[in-house]
């Protein structure tokens, strides 16, 4: 089945970003009329030149004139800004200081590094943000949440994951993170997974039991689940964490949620893996399927160990280390 990509219906039911390029004056109508409230809305610049280079309209772009309708008609929105170094990273400041003075009633801005993946033949040549520049953006944007939480009584832009910890820099606590407006963009998901689980660690301490394994994570997120495993071995649960190099999609691709099957196939040590294999939810599709379309009882048969798919919100997460130690 295909699924059109920037459909404003799938930005208002599952939150998908999109850039209102492709919309007609009947569409926004249609929005205004029905209430489709809140979308997620991609804008990257403010700044035209920027903002061309980057969305490549054909004809007359329309979706900053489209974003003030919406806003007019007091549609909520919440924006996006895929930040691409050497292209709108120059302009960050002054594209969000425009949103905040120009555009009344966007609720949040989420600031995400462009992805890239090892299949840009032919595309244009961008490249990952470094340690130092991560951690640089980082102390830039904390200046403006202090402002903002001053002016607008939130911090009101908030930096995907990935810029804190490839930045090396401290993840904010859940606080920070407000209502959470943008986690299904990756931002402040590690925060809120972290106070999850110390919560349901200390709820479910008395019912957790010894277990051994090896949990599969994204090389990314490597180091938290290092953490958590860590606090675990006091309960005599011993998850030796492995991290699982991006093969399928290649580049600079390192997030848990893209591990495909073949993935964990390509391991080098896969064959001498201590089992049983506990597996986080989010790398399969409700058919537990990977994006490879792999199967888990196919590397459950390939592997000739077991396979326990667990949750990855934190709660969750316990809670099924507990009905695994009970044999449930």
């Amino acid at each position: 089945m295909l699924v059109k990509d920037d459909d404003y219906r799938l930005s208002f039911l599952y939150g998908n970003f999109v850039t209102l390029t492709n919309l007609s004056d009947l569409d926004i109508e249609r929005i205004i009329e029905q209430r489709l409230s809140p979308l997620y809305i991609s804008l990257h610049s403010t700044e035209p030149s920027v903002r061309e280079k980057l969305v490549r309209v054909r004809g007359k772009d329309m979706s900053i004139e489209y974003l003030n309708r919406l806003l007019e008609a007091d549609i909520r929105v919440h924006i996006q800004i895929v930040l691409c170094s050497g292209i709108n990273d120059g302009t960050l400041k002054s594209t969000l200081m425009d949103i905040a003075e120009n555009y009344d009633g966007i609720e949040s801005v989420g600031i995400v590094p462009v992805g890239l993946t090892a299949h840009r033949k032919g595309l244009y040549p961008l490249r990952s943000f470094t340690s130092k520049e991560a951690a640089s953006l980082i102390k830039e944007i904390e200046k403006l949440q202090k402002e903002f939480l001053n002016t607008k009584n939130s911090s009101w832009i908030f930096l995907a994951d990935e810029f804190y910890l490839m930045g090396g820099s401290f993840l904010p606590g859940r606080e920070h993170y407000e209502d959470f407006y943008q986690i299904e963009n990756g931002i402040g998901i590690t925060s809120l997974f972290l106070s999850e689980f110390e919560e349901a660690l200390d709820e479910h301490s008395n019912d957790l039991r010894p277990l051994r394994g090896t949990i599969f994570t994204g090389e990314m997120a490597g180091p938290i689940l290092k953490k958590v495993a860590r606090e675990l071995e006091q309960f005599g649960i011993f998850l030796k964490v492995k991290m699982v190099p991006n093969k399928f999609f290649g580049g600079k691709v390192s997030i848990t949620g893209l591990i495909t099957g073949s993935d964990i196939l390509k391991l080098k040590d896969i064959k001498n893996i201590d089992g049983p294999i506990v597996l986080p939810n989010i790398v399969l599709n409700e058919d537990k399927v990977f994006l490879d379309d792999l199967t888990v009882s196919e590397l459950e048969k390939n592997l000739k160990v077991q396979i326990h798919v667990v949750s990855s919100d934190g709660k969750g997460f316990i809670e099924d280390l507990v009905k695994l130690g009970s044999g449930s």
